[in-house]
């Protein structure tokens, strides 16, 4: 199940959400008053990681801004493995922002 809505659902609407999460990240740096341009890629990652993983609210806009383009069928599909499906919704989104460094830092 993971596998199959991982690659038919969640990377598609990753992928067409990319300006939009990157747009999200820098907008919360900002309101932290950090200049993502002057981090090192080690403290950039440690930023992202923190948001994904350890800021809850963060956390729920990302996971929110992909559920938004499920189809009723695949927020079905969700609803059966929510905490699941989160988890990898956020390892999708960590591996994005990894490796997205230099627009990020523009």
């Amino acid at each position: 199940f993971s596998e199959r809505f991982s690659n038919t659902t969640l990377q598609p609407v990753v992928k067409l959400q990319h300006a939009l999460l990157i747009a999200v990240f820098k907008n919360n740096a900002k309101s932290r008053k950090l200049i993502l341009k002057n981090l090192s890629n080690q403290k950039l990652i440690a930023f992202i990681d923190t948001l994904l993983f350890k800021d809850a609210n963060f956390k729920s806009l990302v996971i929110g801004m992909i559920i938004g383009h499920f189809t009723t069928e695949e927020y079905s599909q969700y609803a059966e493995k929510m905490s699941d499906v989160d988890k990898i919704i956020i390892s999708l989104i960590d591996e994005l922002m990894h490796d997205s460094f230099r627009e990020l830092k523009k």
